[in-house]
């Protein structure tokens, strides 16, 4: 599998929004960079707390701009983003429980496709609606 990185087709053309997309980028990078560290659970805790922390930021910011303007799919919007801090807590319980074999890789196939799939499907329904709102 190839490094997974920021393509143009991502932007969501919101400038704060497209910058913290580029960020889940470089995170889900640095976990790719480092998958022979499976059994260090000191850096695959600090992955896991990072990526835990910068996805509660972002989604604030993107759920705020959604409901100050009334995005008419924000509930559902918001239920993705729930649904990806429960699988990221599950990644926090396997480390807990010393289950690291596999967290690396399990993480990068869950981050490749849940950004792929929320970005280019899920966030592109609310990029004509902000733009048309002002928002850029």
């Amino acid at each position: 599998m190839p490094r997974p990185a920021w393509q143009e087709n991502f932007s969501v053309n919101v400038r704060v929004l497209d910058e913290q997309h580029k960020r889940f980028f470089e995170i889900l990078g640095n976990l790719y960079d480092s998958k022979g560290r499976i059994n260090d659970t000191l850096f695959l805790g600090d992955r896991v707390w990072e990526l835990s922390m910068y996805a509660g930021a972002h989604f604030d910011t993107e759920e705020l701009m959604l409901s100050e303007y009334s995005f008419s799919g924000y509930e559902e919007h918001k239920k993705e983003h729930e649904l990806f801090k429960e699988k990221i807590a599950g990644f926090r319980s396997d480390l807990e429980m010393g289950q690291t074999t596999s967290l690396t890789l399990d993480m990068i196939d869950f981050l490749t496709g849940w950004l792929e799939h929320h970005i280019l499907n899920v966030d592109q329904q609310y990029s004509l609606f902000l733009n048309g709102k002002g928002i850029r």
